[in-house]
């Protein structure tokens, strides 16, 4: 179903918080899947899916974020691969309903 658009508004990166989300399945055998698991920590990725050959890894953060977390990933081998694209909504108190 597509829903109609009320209102577009431009968000500022100072003015407002925006986040992507990325979920990526990556092979992982019994020689890599430490290091990924590793990476994953380091850039506070949670763990949503354990096979014995692949990981699926779910991160959010901005655009640069996630685009070094896929980066890192790459050498590993990519199996399957979703981002969202930018989400986001003005800080403060003031809400779309206002502009």
């Amino acid at each position: 179903k597509l829903i109609e658009v009320i209102k577009v508004v431009e968000l500022t990166p100072q003015e407002s918080i925006s986040r992507e989300l990325v979920f990526i399945k990556v092979k992982a055998d019994n020689q890599t899947r430490s290091n990924i698991i590793e990476i994953g920590n380091i850039f506070r990725a949670n763990i949503v899916d354990v096979a014995k050959e692949s990981l699926i890894l779910e991160l959010t953060g901005d655009a640069d974020k996630v685009q070094a977390f896929v980066d890192m990933m790459e050498p590993y081998g990519i199996l399957e691969f979703i981002r969202s694209g930018a989400s986001g909504l003005q800080r403060g108190n003031r809400v779309l309903n206002d502009l």
